[in-house]
């Protein structure tokens, strides 16, 4: 999934049309344009599947008015650059008397890359009825295994995590995956 955006000026134009065509193998007009809320106008555009793009891709941005000129865009930009990674899924945790472990399975992506060249950032929340709440942002590197593994509190108690990936050479982070709930009541 990618996004390209774009900004208006303090005083847009009204216009008629706004095209953001992406130059692979062939021109295409983008699938689903980002709207501002307020004026409908477009200002971005959603790619929903990057498999049929090349590495870096030739995006031209234009529009018109029938009020005055505008201005277009061209840029050759990498789909590493503009790619947000879907949330990893099959989210575990499990935990023992010492500790709790998270795993995940890895995102599909639009290129091949290796578990090394992803991020990921998980959100951990522990709660205990004696205990104050604890909230953790962690973040951990790609690597043989998806896991984490985090000291279990003492007395135990009910927890949640959820988890978001990012490229590690350009980190722009996806959505979070669905919390998921564990641990019992004190």
């Amino acid at each position: 999934m990618g996004r390209t955006s774009w900004a208006l000026t303090a005083e847009p134009p009204a216009l008629h049309a706004s095209r953001c065509p992406g130059r692979g193998r062939r021109e295409q007009e983008c699938p689903t344009y980002v709207a501002d809320a307020d004026t409908d106008t477009h200002v971005g555009c959603h790619l929903r599947d990057l498999g049929a793009l090349s590495s870096f891709t030739y995006f031209l941005v234009n529009g018109s008015s029938r009020h005055s000129d505008v201005q277009f865009f061209d840029a050759l930009l990498s789909l590493r650059n503009i790619e947000h990674y879907s949330p990893p899924q099959n989210i575990s945790v499990t935990c023992s008397l010492t500790q709790c472990d998270v795993g995940w399975e890895t995102p599909r992506t639009h290129g091949r890359l290796d578990r090394r060249d992803l991020l990921y950032q998980l959100d951990i929340r522990l709660q205990s009825k004696t205990r104050p709440p604890e909230t953790n942002l962690v973040q951990v590197e790609g690597g043989r295994a998806n896991c984490f593994s985090f000291p279990s509190r003492e007395p135990r108690g009910r927890g949640a995590v959820r988890v978001r990936t990012a490229d590690a050479r350009s980190p722009s982070w996806g959505a979070w995956s669905p919390t998921v709930r564990f641990g019992c009541e004190d």
